[in-house]
């Protein structure tokens, strides 16, 4: 008979795990809609040893425990704002005997409490971070708490018993504090288990903060850091003959042939998530596979973003072959239920433009892609990306300020974003983007700039929030801070409410404030009016309409038609346009001064950036493709988004 604890939950004798000598277990609060990547290569890479790694996804019976819906308001970085650090608190208890919810949780969002000694973030964020609100209450996350103090227990008394030898977690962002929580429990209920713990959050030095929660290794064994395909096999192999480490923490080297990792096997995942949370399994477009095609950057090793957090140890740029990431799409398509399938990559690997993107266009598996991608791109590139079936880009704008861009070592300018957000109207390619302000250096015309252009662009895909730069750990800001004027790097000062005393911030913290001259933290009343226009652009923009605002050109026999519902003053919503003023509407101009821009400058068709004319109007594919080509033969060259 099954038996089901409190929260209907089925216990220890129910769990749909498929045993063996060591279980890898998916923390709170990771996703609930799609499979750990990091996981499945690992149990991949044992079970090519001849080890057995059984997953468990405990992010998935908490889901169940919490309901479906408050664990992904918990989950999802955009409701609760990463300074907030709730996924932590829900764990303190459990795991360091805090205080529910950690210190002062009522404060969690008070820029004072959050950033601390920094006296330029407090009161450049305060205004923006007071308006921010969690979506659930104080009083409903202590209920929350609570559940998840029982819950921790629940699951200890049902791996406990089991024959794992070798039990682990990964944590990734909010992870940190459950995985110790459910480690120090297992632990203390069978001694004689190994505990592990890898994932980003044990990246370089923050290893060492890690092991720094349980400094006498009471209940944590060993800490991976690093890619580990090579040394958890070895290390599971020494593990179960009898030959542990003796070192603690256990540093990997980055994998150079990617082609040589296994495919990872999903199914557990699936099976589990048909288990605790069948309602959401039900849901088609819920579920999504993640996969990666490289690992590193590829304009990062070149160029590091100066706010990028990824590890430089890390950050050289390795890809799979073409063949192998079509094999491993095909299996992937024939095995799961799921239709969507996030790529994991920091950037898609640009030759795949010409190399994988044909191929996955010639096969029509029934997959829709999101890719993260640098933002120099042709309409050709558009288009081929979207033929390929990848619905969503990433393409990291950050600005439409080329000032700014140049600051962050983006390799980009301004124009080049406007492009693309012009390509990926006219042929329906959905973006993600965001924009952010308080660069180190910033001057008060980049955003004066942007304040100008804005109410010109509500016809393209606006972006997904105005965020405040963050210092990431392992980010230039963070490595050589001297470099750009930044002084005092000390992480959140909320950290030291989720992590008990002794636990070294230094070492754990991912997110740091510091002091550093930028305009933009003395001009609050800029950076409201952008908020503003950011909010009104946002607005004309409602999910799932089919009536958005329009700037746009069609052929109507030997001239054009623009139509233009941006409502903008002075503007025609319908004007005949010859065919001069058509090609001026969509195509980039080197030569400012003549009377098409002048004429197109006026009716707010386009503006004057980088030195050239840029314009704001979209078309079909076909059309827009032919004027450029027509341009590109009669004109200087325009430097076109390409492949840099």
């Amino acid at each position: 008979m099954s038996i089901v604890n409190q929260f209907g939950c089925p216990q220890d004798a129910d769990l749909p795990l498929r045993g063996g000598d060591t279980l890898l277990i998916v923390p709170p609060f990771f996703t609930a809609t799609k499979p750990c990547l990091a996981v499945h290569v690992l149990q991949a890479c044992a079970r090519k040893a001849g080890l057995r790694v059984s997953v468990l996804y405990a992010n998935l019976w908490l889901a169940a425990v919490l309901g479906a819906a408050h664990y992904a308001e918990i989950g999802i970085p955009m409701a609760y704002p990463p300074q907030a650090l709730v996924g932590e608190r829900l764990f303190a208890r459990s795991a360091h005997g805090m205080p529910p919810l950690g210190h002062w949780p009522d404060r969690m969002l008070d820029p004072e409490r959050v950033f601390g000694a920094s006296e330029t973030f407090r009161k450049a964020c305060a205004s923006v971070y007071a308006s921010q609100t969690l979506n659930l209450t104080l009083a409903e996350l202590q209920q929350l708490e609570e559940r998840t103090t029982t819950w921790v227990d629940e699951v200890a008394v049902a791996i406990a018993p089991m024959t794992f030898q070798v039990v682990g977690s990964s944590t990734s962002f909010a992870q940190t504090n459950a995985s110790i929580a459910l480690l120090q429990r297992i632990k203390r209920r069978r001694p004689q288990v190994t505990t592990i713990l890898g994932g980003r959050n044990c990246d370089g030095e923050m290893a060492l903060g890690i092991a720094s929660l349980d400094p006498a290794g009471e209940f944590l064994d060993y800490v991976f850091s690093g890619e580990s395909e090579t040394t958890f096999v070895e290390f599971l192999r020494g593990c179960l003959s009898g030959q542990a480490p003796s070192r603690r923490v256990i540093y990997g080297e980055p994998c150079l042939d990617l082609d040589a990792l296994p495919t990872p096997d999903f199914s557990e995942y699936f099976e589990q998530i048909a288990y605790y949370l069948p309602d959401l399994r039900l849901q088609g477009d819920s579920v999504a596979l993640l996969y990666e095609t490289s690992r590193g950057c590829w304009w990062g090793q070149k160029h590091h973003c100066t706010f990028c957090g990824i590890n430089v140890g890390s950050i050289v740029f390795r890809q799979k072959s073409p063949e192998r990431v079509m094999a491993d799409l095909r299996a992937f398509a024939e095995t799961y239920p799921a239709q969507e399938v996030y790529m994991a990559d920091s950037a898609m690997p640009r030759g795949y433009l010409r190399t994988l993107l044909p191929q996955l266009i010639e096969a029509q598996l029934p997959l829709s892609i999101c890719y993260a991608q640098k933002a120099n791109l042709s309409l050709s590139d558009v288009l081929t990306l979207k033929k390929a079936d990848v619905y969503l880009v990433e393409p990291g704008i950050e600005s439409f300020s080329s000032n700014l861009l140049a600051r962050m070592n983006k390799g980009l300018r301004a124009w080049e974003n406007i492009m693309l957000l012009r390509y990926a109207r006219a042929v329906g390619l959905s973006l993600a983007w965001n924009m952010l302000w308080g660069i180190p250096g910033d001057e008060r015309g980049d955003y004066e700039q942007m304040l100008a252009l804005l109410p010109l662009m509500h016809h393209l895909q606006p972006t997904g929030a105005l965020a405040h730069l963050i210092i990431d750990r392992f980010s230039p800001y963070f490595q050589h801070p001297e470099a750009y004027g930044v002084r005092n790097v000390t992480p959140y000062a909320s950290y030291a409410a989720v992590y008990p005393p002794g636990a070294d911030l230094e070492k754990l913290a991912f997110h740091f404030v510091a002091d550093y001259e930028c305009a933009s933290h003395q001009l609050p009343d800029v950076m409201e009016r952008l908020a503003q226009e950011l909010r009104a652009w946002q607005k004309r923009w409602p999910p799932g309409s089919d009536a958005l605002a329009v700037l746009h050109v069609i052929p109507s026999g030997e001239r054009y038609l623009l139509f233009d519902t941006r409502g903008l003053p002075h503007t025609q919503p319908i004007q005949l346009l010859d065919r001069e003023q058509a090609s001026v509407a969509l195509t980039v101009r080197r030569d400012v001064d003549t009377p098409e821009v002048a004429w197109a400058l006026e009716n707010k068709l386009g503006v004057i950036l980088d030195h050239r004319y840029v314009p704001l109007a979209t078309a079909d594919p076909e059309l827009l493709q032919a004027f450029e080509d027509t341009i590109r033969k009669t004109h200087k060259p325009l430097g076109t988004p390409g492949r840099r």
